[in-house]
């Protein structure tokens, strides 16, 4: 009985175990670019603001002499507040492909259809400023809206007018929308776990049903 077992537990075991490891990466980088986007914002805010040499807002490089002269060497790309901006553009860049390219690997199973509709169905509010006091808010996919900042941050990047560019409410709608929208990549990592754990159970139950059958 045992060696006829042994090949259905291990195919279960294993595809158990492949579909487990792909939504457990998505855990990561989506935790990954929740912290990743909130940087990428903060540093458009500071490269934008910096370039305009007009105001009183220091570059990065001169916060960490001021703060730690020479005891910790300058973080890479530092060297100047556009150049850490398009670093950190190409480490979110990386983060949305890799959880593009892993979670539809999760759609057949049937556990995982909460995280792919907030990633892919629009779902998600999204207040687009038209001024500083007027607002108009949509409902978005979070695919969408991880487009959007990243367009704002090439943007703020690459600009020849930093002052105009402070004068676009596209600026204005990432910077004031940041802070609503990490909640959502919370609730996206949430979703992934909870199918996890589904998955994880589903598993076990497989390996018995799987056993039973064989030993009938």
């Amino acid at each position: 009985v045992m060696p006829c077992c042994i090949i259905p537990v291990a195919v279960s075991v294993v595809n158990n175990i492949n579909e487990t490891r792909n939504s457990m990466k998505v855990v990561m980088y989506s935790s990954q670019l929740r912290m990743s986007l909130a940087e990428m914002i903060l540093l458009i805010y500071q490269t934008v603001f910096h370039n305009t040499n007009v105001t009183r807002m220091i570059s990065l490089k001169e916060r960490w002499e001021l703060s730690y002269g020479d005891r910790r060497p300058l973080p890479n790309g530092w060297e100047s507040d556009s150049k850490a901006l398009l670093l950190s553009i190409e480490e979110n860049r990386y983060l949305i492909r890799m959880v593009n390219q892993l979670t539809p690997n999760l759609a057949h199973s049937g556990y995982f259809i909460d995280p792919l509709d907030i990633l892919y169905t629009p779902s998600v509010p999204f207040s687009t400023y038209y001024s500083h006091n007027y607002n108009i808010v949509g409902i978005y996919s979070l695919e969408h809206i991880f487009t959007f900042f990243m367009g704002v941050a090439v943007k703020g990047a690459d600009t020849d007018d930093p002052i105009a560019f402070l004068d676009d409410f596209i600026f204005w709608s990432a910077i004031k929308n940041i802070k609503e929208i990490l909640p959502h990549l919370e609730v996206f990592a949430k979703y992934v776990n909870d199918g996890i754990i589904k998955l994880t159970d589903k598993g076990k139950k497989d390996v018995l049903i799987t056993v039973l059958v064989a030993i009938v």
